[in-house]
């Protein structure tokens, strides 16, 4: 059975080394391309212009902001590209409008209307050859409120919306992407703690008030103190601070001063007991019916727990070696837990997550008891032996340190560190712009002595920070429930899974 099981691991391993191969080959295929997906959009109100690439044409603005970059309140919008009929036959384009609309193919107007309400308008039978069609769609919102979406029907399929790949643009004539890039950057990296911003909100960081228990302590001093210099990944989205190792001692032992929450430990236990419970009959069933199929069901073991890694999606959002893709918003890199958690953190994560870290964002999996029992296993079969924390009285004057040191970081800017509560501190530094010493930023290397922590991000990225804080958004308080739930897409990693037409994939 363990070979059966190590032969399941290599083909699973080859198999999504393989996903990336065609992958990597379908890209480089659509960067031979002379298009790029999506039609450019150029936003205008109030004299102010916003460009960027469309997905698809699917809005419903409400009475909002069409772009951070624009005022809420009237606005045009004209969309340009080239919509791709993969057959030659009868079309008709539809167009669910509030507003103005006009809709030209090959430079023809085949739909154009006005409506205060909400209604359908769609064209005259269009024959159309299998090509690249110039297509241009013109809106105006003048009513309070403004909606568009573009539909079409065609010789083997019925009405639908114009999907994304029947959308493209030339792609000389791409427009920039960096003010996206750097709204999600804004986000991910959580700028706004610090600075004042009142046009975003604060996504919390991960809670550090029950650290104790969960988390070994030479792991934390070495993520503390680490500071060399280089170009950071995505993948880490919490600033270097250039402490010395005494002092990440410090900040270490002042978070760990609290004793393990034994009460939520148990809480963990006696629910494990009772989803085993639950599972009993179901497994009694499953082996019953496997074993009248002449079937053995696998016994947890370590290489189970590789594969549900490798199989239930966990890459998605988690890298271990070489595999997967944390991204902007992913969970980090299950390579280290070995190192940075104790032995039995993954039982008691998977059964309660929020007891460990009210602020976390991962969602909860339905595991039966023995691929929790699986997991574990290959969570232990990881792990070294971790020195024991060293008992230090709370009067000592390391924790003293320690608590200054939190406090002069601003630790609690981002971060829960008390079980009260406690609402963050506002942010008191100035706000971003054009004018901001973007050289001596938070974005390069840190500055113990300034208290300047640092990202070390890569110059494209400190670029596409620096354009965004550059460009005036007086949209970004007044958008539609629409791009809030496309912002959240993005930032709930939901995208790492899911692709969702209309709804940007910068981060990824």
């Amino acid at each position: 059975m363990i070979d059966f099981v190590r032969c399941f691991m290599r083909g699973a391993i080859f198999l999504a080394a393989l996903v990336w191969v065609v992958a990597s080959q379908a890209q480089d295929e659509a960067e031979d391309s002379p298009y790029r997906p999506g039609l450019i959009a150029q936003y205008a109100a109030g004299g102010t212009k916003a460009v960027r690439a469309d997905e698809v044409i699917a809005f419903d603005w409400q009475n909002a902001a069409a772009d951070p970059r624009l005022p809420a309140g009237d606005f045009s919008a004209a969309w340009r590209g080239r919509l791709w009929a993969r057959g030659a036959g009868q079309y008709r384009l539809h167009a669910f409008v509030q507003g103005q609309v006009t809709i030209k193919l090959a430079n023809k107007a085949v739909i154009s209307g006005q409506s205060d309400e909400p209604k359908w308008i769609e064209s005259q039978p269009l024959d159309l050859e299998f090509d690249h069609h110039p297509l241009e769609v013109i809106y105006q919102r003048g009513a309070k409120r403004g909606q568009l979406a573009i539909f079409w029907s065609g010789p083997d399929f019925r009405l639908e919306p114009v999907p994304a790949w029947a959308l493209m643009h030339d792609r000389a004539d791409s427009p920039p992407t960096a003010f996206e890039r750097g709204r999600q950057l804004a986000s991910a990296l959580r700028c706004v703690a610090c600075h004042k911003d009142s046009a975003a909100s604060l996504t919390p960081a991960p809670a550090l008030d029950r650290l104790s228990g969960n988390i070994n302590e030479q792991w934390l001093v070495g993520w503390l103190s680490a500071s060399d210099g280089k170009q950071e990944t995505s993948s880490r989205r919490m600033p270097h601070l250039a402490l010395t190792r005494d002092e990440a001692i410090a900040v270490t032992a002042w978070l760990l001063r609290e004793p393990p929450v034994k009460a939520e430990i148990q809480k963990d236990e006696q629910k494990e007991a009772k989803v085993a419970k639950e599972d009993s009959q179901t497994k009694k069933t499953e082996t019953k019916s496997k074993k009248s199929k002449g079937e053995e069901k696998p016994k947890p073991s370590a290489e189970e727990g590789e594969k549900l890694l490798l199989t239930r999606g966990c890459l998605a959002c988690h890298q271990l070696g070489t595999l997967g893709l944390s991204g902007l918003f992913g969970g980090g890199d299950l390579s280290s837990l070995a190192a940075k958690r104790p032995a039995d953190f993954l039982t008691r994560w998977l059964a309660d997550p929020a007891a460990i870290n009210r602020d976390q964002r991962m969602p909860i999996f339905q595991f039966t008891a023995d691929e929790v029992t699986s997991l574990n296993l290959w969570a232990k079969q990881q792990s070294t032996h971790q020195p024991a924390a060293q008992a230090r009285d709370s009067k000592t004057k390391l924790l003293e340190d320690g608590q200054k040191l939190v406090a002069s970081l601003k630790c609690a800017a981002c971060h829960s560190l008390t079980r009260d509560n406690a609402a963050p501190p506002t942010a008191d530094q100035k706000e971003l712009t054009s004018a901001s010493d973007w050289k001596s930023s938070c974005s390069g290397l840190s500055n113990r002595a300034k208290n300047r922590p640092g990202y070390q991000l890569a110059a494209a990225d400190t670029t596409a920070l620096k354009e965004y804080y550059s460009t005036a958004k007086p949209g970004a308080t007044r958008l539609s429930q629409q791009a809030r739930g496309r912002d959240l897409l993005a930032q709930l990693n939901c995208l790492a899974c899911h692709q969702r037409e209309g709804a940007d994939r910068t981060a990824l």
